[in-house]
C-alpha cells in the first residue's frame, strides 16, 4: 500500500509492505525525509492502517491491488 496522508502540517506518503511493515515519508522542497519505520506486529495498529487504507481506496476511487 502507498498512502499520502495529512498529519498536522505535513502531508506524510506511507509505505506498508506486506503488512508487516510500516514507513513514513515526508516530501520536503529538495528531499524525502523518513519520519519511521517499524514492523506491525500489534493487532490494532494493523486494524487501524488497514481501515485507514480501505477508506483511502473509497475515497480516491483506487482499485485495490492485492
Amino acid at each position: 500500500m502507498v498512502k499520502r496522508a495529512k498529519r498536522k502540517t505535513d502531508t506524510d506518503t506511507l509505505l506498508w509492505y506486506r503488512e508487516e511493515y510500516l514507513v513514513v515519508l515526508s516530501q520536503k522542497k529538495d528531499f524525502w525525509l523518513l519520519k519511521i519505520a517499524y514492523p506491525t506486529e500489534r493487532n490494532h495498529s494493523i486494524r487501524k492502517l488497514k481501515r485507514e487504507r480501505n477508506n483511502f481506496y473509497k475515497v480516491s476511487g483506487k482499485v485495490k491491488k492485492s
